[in-house]
């Protein structure tokens, strides 16, 4: 079994090519590790590698499906809200087909523009 060297950093790496692991070859700077070995630097690229992947992940083609959808489940409730009010609305007769036939025609309009 082989000694680690204390100057060197102590974590244990595999390099290409090379089928079995060996002791970093950087010097040891603080706690035993090399700057880049070190449990804090490699959770600071770990934290931002985590964040550029959040934010590419926000920006993904299925993520905005996703948040369409959400806005589209929302306006759909909005519309039922209005039938309702429309469909219920203690208005004259005569205005109340007049309120109901401008919002079947707003609908009609709203729904063709869909994809």
């Amino acid at each position: 079994m082989n000694k680690l060297d204390p100057e060197r950093c102590k974590e244990s790496i595999c390099s290409p090519g090379i089928w079995h692991s060996h002791q970093c070859q950087n010097k040891a700077k603080k706690d035993g590790y090399c700057g880049i070995h070190h449990p804090d630097a490699v959770k600071a690229r770990q934290d931002k590698s985590d964040k550029m992947h959040d934010e590419k992940h926000q920006r993904s083609p299925w993520m905005r499906l996703q948040k369409m959808s959400v806005k589209l489940k929302e306006t759909e409730e909005c519309l039922a809200r209005a039938m309702l009010w429309v469909y219920s609305s203690p208005v004259e007769n005569e205005n109340r087909a007049i309120l109901i036939k401008q919002f079947e025609e707003l609908t009609e309009k709203n729904t063709n523009q869909l994809p």
